[in-house]
């Protein structure tokens, strides 16, 4: 017995073939975007995360948990927070300067031209403003802790800028304490730096 096969033309192989070539074009495409939208999100996090501490630039520093404010007090000589102002009187001692010294800077109030200085090596020492080079222990770095706040370290003992007792109260005290990583509970240690126009 005798079996024929049809002899049926393909006409569907070059569709076949110009789907694979679309299919592989756009996922070359897919590639190139997805690359590019990497590229764009580093670049962009990198340049917010530049923005927030330019050497020679004015911000006011605002604590996370407690949204309050680093201003000296009345006297001038010691860290406290406070409400942002509302007399324009009192803004620029609310307002700091940061000046870049190698990889670290150097936190200057504006109303005052006093800098922040580390008084000692001691955990919950209140940090003081000073006039004076103190050298390392007027020396601060930031790290980035997510999107919009850092720790600020001083140089002199390693230890961390710290809203005493985590307590909102007007006139509370800024301390240095060890870095404090327990989660929430260390909002105390994180620092918003909001520029100043």
């Amino acid at each position: 017995m005798n079996t024929t096969v049809p002899n049926i033309p393909c006409h569907s192989a070059p569709l076949i073939s110009a789907g694979l070539a679309f299919a592989s074009m756009i996922a070359r495409q897919q590639k190139r975007l997805c690359l590019a939208l990497l590229t764009l999100g580093v670049t962009l996090a990198v340049t917010d995360r530049a923005a927030a501490q330019e050497d020679g630039k004015v911000y006011i520093i605002r604590n996370k948990s407690t949204e309050k404010v680093l201003t000296p007090d009345r006297d001038g000589g010691l860290l406290i927070q406070e409400p942002e102002p509302v007399k324009p009187k009192k803004a620029q001692y609310r307002q700091w300067k940061l000046l870049k010294e190698g990889e670290f800077f150097k936190i200057v109030n504006v109303g005052s031209g006093k800098m922040l200085m580390s008084p000692s090596k001691e955990t919950g020492a209140q940090i003081v403003l000073e006039g004076a080079d103190g050298k390392g222990a007027r020396l601060w770095s930031f790290t980035a802790r997510g999107a919009k706040h850092f720790t600020i370290e001083s140089r002199r003992g390693g230890l961390f800028m710290d809203v005493a007792n985590n307590d909102a109260s007007n006139g509370n005290p800024v301390i240095q304490y060890s870095l404090n990583d327990r989660g929430a509970s260390r909002a105390n240690q994180l620092w918003e730096l909001i520029p100043v126009p």
